[in-house]
């Protein structure tokens, strides 16, 4: 079974370098950072090994809470583990990588059933699930949690086409427009 996973875990890695349009030195970089955080030479990442990448990243504002919430978003699958995969595309968030490609990935993280458009119910997934501790991030006062309706009408102006879908044309026609918010939720590195 390991070598099967090692095998499936490669594909999703190539699939995810051919959409990204990584080097081979940016996979190696990517895959050998999450290797070294994978405790006891398993293929996935626990939440205390994610604690652990965060630390060594300096993500001192990380408090309990929000590393689960960002944990909680980057597994997809919904497995409580982190894939290789699913690692890597956060790692790149964190680091220097065009926008555009962070985009792409941002895009990703949030269509979760990867159907190619992001629904209400997985924006709003993505903005509970994370957004709660960082309020000031979206223009909400007080830090105070958003409430459906303030996520409603963030959807309704991505939705440029209104049909109750956000494509990724949409998407990162909004996330350049106005500003990377959608992005700075996962700490994403924007250079100016």
């Amino acid at each position: 079974m390991g070598s099967r996973l090692a095998k499936q875990q490669k594909e999703e890695i190539n699939k995810l370098v051919t959409k990204l349009s990584l080097s081979d030195e940016d996979r190696d970089y990517t895959v050998d950072t999450f290797r070294k955080f994978c405790r006891f030479n398993r293929k996935t990442m626990s939440r205390d090994d994610f604690k652990d990448f965060l630390a060594m990243m300096n993500m001192t504002s990380y408090n309990e809470l929000l590393i689960s919430a960002v944990f909680q978003v980057l597994d997809t699958n919904a497995d409580g583990e982190l894939s290789a995969s699913e690692f890597i595309k956060y790692f790149i968030l964190l680091i220097r990588f065009p926008v555009a490609t962070k985009v792409q990935i941002v895009f990703d993280i949030i269509d979760r059933d990867s159907s190619g458009c992001i629904e209400l119910a997985e924006i709003r997934r993505y903005y509970h699930d994370l957004a709660t501790s960082r309020a000031y991030l979206v223009g909400a006062r007080d830090s105070r949690q958003l409430t459906d309706r303030d996520i409603d009408k963030l959807f309704s102006q991505i939705d440029s086409d209104s049909n109750k879908k956000v494509d990724a044309k949409e998407f990162e026609q909004h996330a350049r427009t106005s500003g990377p918010e959608l992005l700075q939720l996962l700490d994403a590195y924007i250079e100016d």
